[in-house]
């Protein structure tokens, strides 16, 4: 959720999906704000930041929260 707007990030056979609208059943449920999320893409902001102070994270699936932060990481090296 970024902003009270719900996405779904759908990763699959290393090919992944960004769509508006609530998840049937997250594994992952991120919330953070629009500009925390721009200043971490736009290297304003250091990752480590980001994480501590700007986003709170429910996992649901246990060992999803690595692999959600993996996918993540590669998303944001997308913006370079």
């Amino acid at each position: 959720m970024i902003n009270e707007q719900v996405y779904q990030l759908i990763a699959r056979n290393s090919d992944g999906r960004i769509r508006t609208g609530e998840a049937d059943s997250p594994d992952v449920v991120m919330t953070t704000s629009y500009e925390a999320i721009m200043a971490l893409a736009d290297g304003d902001m250091p990752r480590d930041e980001f994480l501590s102070k700007h986003v709170a994270l429910d996992v649901m699936t246990s060992g999803k929260g690595k692999e959600f932060f993996d996918l993540l990481a590669r998303a944001m090296r997308g913006f370079d």
